[in-house]
């Protein structure tokens, strides 16, 4: 399993999501929304390479919506369009899903909405038991990767 820290840089993103599935939505190609990411700076970001990391993350994420759930996504309420963003990232982050299903899944059939810092924290030394990758990261990695879950979390509503 190809575990990744691409949360650590680059988390929710919900209205720089929702901005690029708008002009994915509108049949802008790539090329077009790219130029209007970098040089229109529409996520209105201090560097023109944040800028364009994020692009790529946001397309990664939006191929994993069909054409259905990407129209649903751009004209859905806003919880609505939160829920099919973490759903995309989801699809996307298999360390993201594993907690969610490992951890959050279990906490939410109990009825405890609790998340604490300490059971993700076991989550990543179980996986670094498992995985090399996970293993070779460093703490301060694990620690801001645990905190940026807990936040997409919140974001997500």
């Amino acid at each position: 399993m190809q575990y990744l820290t691409t949360l650590n840089t680059r988390p929710f993103l919900y209205f720089e999501t929702k901005k690029i599935a708008e002009l994915l939505n509108q049949g802008d190609s790539i090329e077009e929304m790219r130029s209007k990411v970098i040089n229109g700076n529409i996520f209105q970001l201090v560097s023109p390479d944040r800028s364009e990391r994020f692009f790529n993350e946001i397309m990664k994420r939006l191929d994993f919506l069909d054409e259905y759930m990407l129209k649903q996504f751009v004209s859905s309420d806003i919880e609505t369009a939160k829920a099919i963003l973490l759903y995309a990232i989801l699809k996307k982050d298999a360390l993201f899903y594993e907690w969610m299903r490992d951890i959050i899944f279990e906490k939410i059939c109990i009825m405890d909405f609790y998340i604490s810092k300490k059971e993700t924290d076991h989550f990543f030394e179980i996986k670094s038991e498992q995985s090399e990758t996970v293993r070779n990261w460093s703490e301060k990695s694990k620690i801001k990767l645990r905190n940026n879950y807990h936040s997409v979390l919140r974001e997500a509503g």
